[in-house]
């Protein structure tokens, strides 16, 4: 499924999941037509023909609905012309499967019912149906002057079969700040897949700053009030040229910076942009160092994507963590107390300054600074999860049936609000895993047998930390096993689904598509290197091992366990 995001005018974009959905393609004067390999079958709407029963009618407007030509024209014709005015597409998505839809007849109504997909909803979320959910409507149909059957009342929103939604739309990234201004995060939001405007389009939904679901954790660095000069952003052999009003002056030269940041990253992200000129009423916007011609290279400063070099592999093994350093193995901690159980799994802080580790037993939590004090235990559990890190400091676990807890490397504490959620309550979470932005987390959800991956937002406040807006973010994983951010919206996961067979599944957050692969015998845990390697942990009837695959089979790599990356100091 794609995102959207909150209600927009509608000759800019309605809802997208994270997002908007535009109800239009033609947005003044669009970008050059650049091929790429993204291809797709267009969906054109056929219009009413003479004499169509009822039934025919409403099986037309939904086929319709997937097309957004002209603001849905062709899907209006369905409707009366009253409700051809009222009938609004932007208020959100019901995805359903219409292998199982009924229609049925009751008088001069037709009601609809098929199970939900999923759904994107006003705020922003894509959300995939935890439990068995239907999908209701009714169509209310009259006969018009020319006694043809047409349709007089329709709920808002669009109603789309998952085929025509994954054939219609796609995903885009729209970048803001993290709360620290160290890191951008994507936001994402759908277009049509025939859109000729998709620069116009991701360039309006930036300025409009972020959507309710993300403002908590997240902001812009674009003035209030900042707008495209002259309506769109022309692509011309590569490069997208940004025109801003005259508000953008009033920026300072950091947020100058941070503003381009996001801006090349959002543009950079569209199939043939190969970079960005930004301009002020058809001046170069000046910003010291950078040329008038930007691209992703002057921005990695605030790239979420790890830097390889500076991206260390490390692994367990027994009581000690190593760094695999050109070839060479380097114990950088230990566990301090020898009473202890072995490490079981670890991470090492976005700074690269500390490490967490739990033991193989879950029952303990350890902290060791990078300068050379070894493991201290700072908290103890029932069974605690893989560690996580964010840009602050906190360090998370999940304790199995009590929920999330953090603490920071000298051990105090910080109290965790998770908000409810139909996925499943707070003690039903097996593992947390920031993303490398430091503001989202994946989460594991157990009900009952079967795991479910969502997504959350972490928000710092004053009194300790909430992780609102969790939404579920695929619909047929069943097991996990470990989860690991490979990407700024890409998940990877050992598990399946069935109950028995293991894979490595990578699970695209901004639209839902799983991509599987077999994995290696024994496999227990997996990170990725920076590189684009994914490094799975095996369980061998003698030693445990790291198998790593970029290309080709799996290769081994180095004994140990529970592999892991992350910043390392200089």
């Amino acid at each position: 499924m794609r995102l959207f995001k909150r209600l927009l005018p509608l000759s800019v974009l309605l809802l997208a999941a994270c997002g908007g959905i535009p109800t239009t393609s033609a947005i003044h004067q669009g970008e050059d037509i650049i091929g790429g390999s993204d291809q797709f079958i267009r969906v054109i709407a056929r219009p009413p023909v003479a004499n169509m029963e009822p039934e025919a009618i409403i099986h037309g407007f939904l086929d319709a609905c997937a097309d957004s030509t002209s603001t849905f024209a062709i899907a209006r014709q369905y409707l009366t012309t009253k409700a051809a005015a009222a009938w609004n597409p932007a208020t959100g998505i019901k995805i359903y499967d219409s292998n199982s839809m009924s229609l049925t007849e009751s008088g001069e109504v037709v009601k609809l019912a098929a199970p939900l997909d999923s759904s994107v909803s006003a705020d922003g979320h894509l959300t995939f149906s935890s439990h068995a959910e239907t999908v209701f409507a009714n169509f209310g149909l009259v006969k018009d002057t020319g006694n043809q059957w047409r349709i007089s009342s329709v709920d808002n929103g669009l109603l789309l079969s998952r085929s025509d939604f994954d054939r219609s739309f796609r995903p885009f990234s729209v970048y803001f700040l993290n709360e620290d201004s160290t890191a951008l995060i994507p936001h994402s939001i759908v277009l049509p897949a025939s859109s000729v405007g998709t620069a116009t389009s991701v360039t309006r939904a930036l300025l409009e700053g972020p959507p309710t679901s993300l403002a908590q954790a997240a902001h812009s660095a674009f003035p209030s009030g900042t707008k495209l000069s002259y309506g769109s952003v022309p692509v011309n052999s590569g490069i997208a040229q940004v025109d801003l009003s005259a508000e953008v002056l009033a920026a300072t030269k950091v947020e100058r910076s941070e503003l381009s940041a996001q801006l090349v990253s959002t543009l950079s992200a569209i199939p043939g942009v190969t970079g960005v000129r930004v301009t002020v009423l058809g001046q170069p916007l000046k910003i010291p160092g950078v040329k008038n011609i930007q691209t992703q290279a002057d921005w990695t400063r605030y790239s979420i994507r790890p830097n390889p070099d500076r991206v260390g592999t490390f692994v367990v093994r027994d009581s000690q963590l190593i760094r695999l350093d050109d070839k060479r193995e380097v114990v950088v901690t230990s566990v301090s107390a020898a009473a202890l159980a072995p490490l079981g799994s670890a991470a090492v802080s976005s700074d690269g300054q500390s490490f967490a580790a739990t033991t193989s037993d879950g029952k303990s939590l350890l902290v060791a600074s990078s300068l050379g004090n070894g493991l201290a235990r700072i908290a103890q559990g029932e069974y605690l999860s893989k560690p996580s890190w964010d840009r602050q400091g906190n360090i998370f676990v999940a304790d199995n049936g009590h929920g999330i807890l953090s603490y920071l490397r000298d051990g105090t504490k910080v109290p965790v609000t998770v908000e409810a959620t139909p996925i499943g309550d707070v003690i039903a979470i097996r593992q947390i895993v920031v993303a490398h932005d430091g503001t989202r987390v994946a989460l594991n959800y157990r009900s009952g047998t079967s795991d479910s991956l969502a997504v959350g937002i972490l928000v710092h406040e004053d009194n300790g930390i909430r992780i609102t807006q969790i939404h579920r973010v695929e619909r047929s994983i069943v097991t996990i096993a470990d989860i690991a951010w490979s990407g700024p919206n890409t998940i990877e996961v050992l598990g399946g689904n069935t109950q028995t067979y293991q894979e490595l599944l990578s699970v695209d957050v901004s639209d839902g598509q799983v991509t599987s692969e077999a994995a290696p015998l024994g496999a227990q845990s997996i990170a990725n290197d920076g590189y684009g390697n994914i490094l799975v942990g095996v369980s061998g009837t003698t030693r445990e091992a790291v198998v790593k695959k970029a290309f080709g089979p799996w290769e081994a790599f180095v004994l140990g366990r529970s592999p892991f990356t992350g910043t390392m100091t200089k």
